[in-house]
């Protein structure tokens, strides 16, 4: 990768502003993805067999 030569002026500004931005975009969309998947997780976990669970984690 080259170097990125050090900008003058507001760009710098605009730079971070934007990657604030997205950053707080995605974020928001992991939280409500993160918590819909986490959902479902649980329900998976709760179906799942205990025996089956048990076994798996004694070999």
């Amino acid at each position: 990768f080259e170097k990125i030569p050090p900008v003058q002026g507001a760009s710098p500004l605009i730079y971070r502003g934007l990657h604030l931005a997205l950053e707080s975009v995605a974020v928001k969309y992991l939280n409500i993805y993160g918590t819909k998947i986490w959902r479902l997780v649980q329900f998976y976990i709760l179906l799942y067999p205990r025996k089956e669970s048990s076994c798996a984690f004694n070999r």
